[in-house]
């Protein structure tokens, strides 16, 4: 049996800054469960800025997932920012590599065992509805008899999506909308994000240090892309110049959090914003963990963000999208 005693974190300023950035360890080991019936599972130890915090990452068949849960995904907002764009369409489906940007999140999270999604849709709704009835539709190879007007389906998506759009209102604000779904999501634990960013953060583990945590909202905090490239000096000579690097100064909201149902105590109505009201109530309460991801990180804010992500799907160097069963059309791309 697994005790439910929470493990020790360990403070550990010994460790080198580079091993306190980020260190694995994965032990496998077997339990008993009911009828004597043996499964491997995982634990994972995680060694992050100085603190050492074990917890189990367990990883089950599709049949048997602990961690399975819905996954809200913002996708109403006006994307002023990106006019470019957003003039003729919603920014969530501002495309990268000839898909909208909301796919890739949405097969990120499908790629960790999550594929039960709540799109909260507000401006330009209609264009993410008529998106996915097509790409369920078209998707595939197709037989038609053009006699008839049958039309029959070759092969299955490979998609396993359960998709719920769901109209949140055109002026709504960003925590509205998450009440707005409330009577979809009931009582259990869901997972947020936003419509315009992407990563390769582990939200498997990133739910684990959730429950492990036990407060009302984790986020996930990534370091800002820095804007310029940098100097590279030797005494005071310049012996070279480094390109665009990840990570610039301190720690942001990132997005992908893990929500537990209580939270909706926290939204008065459609103005609540999930970052002033809600996240910073959580804050002052002690309410609110930071899982803090030292990967990959980018949202598109702008079309120098698009133009970025863009050349990174082309080169066949998209973070987001490795160890997926897409890469071959990656690196196909």
């Amino acid at each position: 049996m697994i005790s439910s005693k929470k493990p020790i974190v360990y403070h550990s300023p010994q460790l080198s800054s580079a091993l306190a950035r980020f260190f694995l360890l994965e032990i496998t080991f077997k339990i008993s469960v009911s009828a004597g019936v043996l499964l491997q599972h995982k634990i994972l130890y995680e060694v992050r800025f100085g603190y050492f915090h074990p917890f189990p990452w367990v990883r089950l068949s599709a049949n048997l997932r602990e961690f399975s849960m819905h996954v809200v995904i913002l996708a109403g907002g006006l994307g002023t920012r990106l006019a470019e764009e957003t003039d003729v369409r919603p920014k969530p489906m501002v495309e990268i590599g000839g898909q909208p940007i909301l796919w890739h999140i949405l097969k990120h999270y499908a790629s960790h065992g999550f594929d039960d999604f709540l799109l909260a849709l507000g401006y330009k709704g209609d264009s993410i509805k008529r998106y996915f009835v097509e790409y369920s539709g078209l998707i595939g190879s197709l037989s038609l008899d053009l006699a008839t007007g049958t039309i029959d389906r070759l092969e299955r998506s490979a998609e396993h999506w359960h998709l719920r759009l769901v109209d949140t209102g055109l002026e709504t604000n960003t925590g509205g909308r998450v009440r707005r779904l409330a009577s979809h999501i009931g009582k259990e634990t869901f997972q947020l994000t936003y419509g315009d960013g992407v990563s390769d953060v582990d939200l498997q583990s990133l739910v684990s240090f959730h429950k492990y945590m036990g407060r009302a909202i984790t986020l996930t905090a990534v370091r800002p892309p820095a804007r310029f490239g940098g100097l590279m000096f030797e005494g005071d000579d310049i012996v070279g110049f480094s390109e665009k690097p990840q990570a610039g100064e301190g720690w942001i909201n990132g997005g992908f959090m893990v929500c537990e149902p209580s939270i909706f105590d926290y939204f008065d109505g459609d103005e609540s914003s999930l970052e002033y009201h809600v996240l910073e109530r959580l804050a002052s309460e002690g309410q609110l963990a930071a899982y803090r991801h030292p990967g990959f990180w980018q949202c598109m804010d702008t079309l120098r963000d698009k133009r970025q992500l863009e050349k990174l799907w082309q080169d066949g160097d998209a973070p987001w999208a490795r160890g997926r069963h897409d890469d071959a059309m990656l690196k196909a791309s």
